[in-house]
């Protein structure tokens, strides 16, 4: 088994397009204060007690409690991004030194295959008791 350059930069490529493509979906946040106000200024606009300001004010109190969340739900909510992010940075940690043991082992024996294994082998003990915690928790 032989991994060429071009091989490898493609697989590289590939892992930073979908840290990339993953890093946008913890920043959903953005525009949440431009809705905010947006929905703001049509409630104030549309007649109090109609349906449609029903709908607007409900949706303004949506947009309320995910920007300024109490200290319960915040604690949650953070708790659910550093478990995802854990999970997903062991998962990729473990595969990225897995393939490069095995590139070391095959492209010529060196001792420093050594570290490498044992740096795939603790991701994958990290997500497993990731997975594990998730488990016993529920």
């Amino acid at each position: 088994m032989e991994f060429d350059l071009e091989t490898l930069l493609k697989l590289g490529a590939s892992i930073i397009g979908l840290l990339l493509a993953l890093s946008k979906l913890f920043e959903s946040k953005v525009n949440l204060k431009q809705d905010l106000k947006l929905h703001l200024e049509i409630r104030n606009l549309i007649e109090k007690g109609s349906e449609e300001y029903n709908r607007v004010d409900g949706r303004v109190s949506e947009l309320v409690n995910i920007l300024y969340p109490t200290d319960a739900e915040y604690k949650v909510r953070d708790h659910e991004e550093s478990k995802a992010k854990s999970y997903l940075l062991s998962l990729i940690t473990g595969i990225s030194f897995s393939i490069w043991t095995l590139w070391i082992i095959f492209s010529g024996f060196s001792w420093w295959c050594l570290l490498t294994a044992f740096i795939a082998f603790s991701a994958f003990s990290s997500f497993k008791e990731t997975l594990d915690s998730d488990k016993n928790k529920n």
